[in-house]
């Protein structure tokens, strides 16, 4: 199973994508609606409406919240999701509230994980939509 098999993205479904390469580092928050593939170090928080990947270069350290993220490479904090693969090269260390886990032969994980209730998944918000419901609470 290749990165690119896993993804709807990588078949044609979308093809818009955030790439944050190796040897790039990003500290933050990311907000996103489109593919986000983690080759390079982000630390902080990412909330994504669809798929996250982290690369087998890549390294997340924070909270991470989207529908589905596959891990071949590095992961340590919150993760909230629908779906999470860790590939064979992939470790993920922390814990995880989440509807489906899924660990390839040689893949590791390290914390707690538990099943989430209907309401404790995050209704994945297009950034728009959210940035939208952000302005208009500050002007009352």
């Amino acid at each position: 199973m290749g990165i690119f098999n896993s993804l709807p993205g990588a078949v044609g479904e979308r093809t818009d994508k955030t790439v944050i390469a190796k040897g790039t580092r990003i500290t933050g928050t990311i907000h996103t609606d489109v593919l986000l593939m983690i080759d390079g170090a982000v630390e902080g928080e990412v909330h994504s409406s669809t798929d996250v990947s982290v690369g087998i270069h890549g390294c997340f350290v924070g909270t991470m919240n989207a529908k589905h993220i596959l891990v071949s490479g590095q992961t340590e904090g919150s993760i909230t999701c629908d779906r999470l693969e860790i590939l064979k090269s992939g470790v993920v260390n922390g814990d995880v509230v989440l509807r489906e886990l899924t660990i390839e032969s040689g893949g590791r994980f390290f914390g707690q994980s538990r099943e989430a209730k209907a309401a404790e998944i995050m209704e994945f918000v297009p950034p728009a939509a959210a940035l939208e419901v952000v302005q208009k609470t500050k002007r009352g």
